[in-house]
């Protein structure tokens, strides 16, 4: 079974953090959110995918890019966790159908029901 799914943002003083994330049990360390987002803008300010494994998860997720065409809110991403045994790539499409509804929604509280729904099609993947 899927970890679960967060989303991270970006602030010029503190660096990336921690927005939401689905289950409200799911613990991800600092140090592991920041490499997520740093995977992404240390090669491009371009919205797009990548994947990692770290520690006891393997993660899958989507930047919403800085310049040029952004997906939603700017400087976001959306991460997908799974466990190490698992898949992740099975989450791609999934992940790529959901980023871009959450990203959209981040200026209201509609993004928090789209992160549920998403972790319940994680599960099923």
């Amino acid at each position: 079974m899927p970890k679960g799914i967060i989303l991270i943002g970006w602030d010029v003083k503190k660096g990336p953090l921690l927005l939401h994330s689905f289950p409200p049990s799911l613990n991800v360390p600092e140090s592991v959110f920041n490499k997520i987002y740093v995977a992404h803008r240390q090669y491009s300010t371009d919205a797009g995918f990548s994947r990692m494994s770290t520690g006891d998860m393997k993660v899958i997720s989507f930047y919403s890019g800085f310049k040029g065409k952004v997906v939603g809110k700017p400087e976001c991403v959306v991460a997908m966790i799974f466990r190490k045994d698992e898949n992740s790539m099975k989450g791609h499409a999934l992940l790529l159908e959901s980023s871009e509804k959450i990203l959209k929604n981040i200026n209201n509280d509609k993004y928090r029901k789209l992160m549920e729904e998403t972790f319940e099609k994680m599960k099923e993947l």
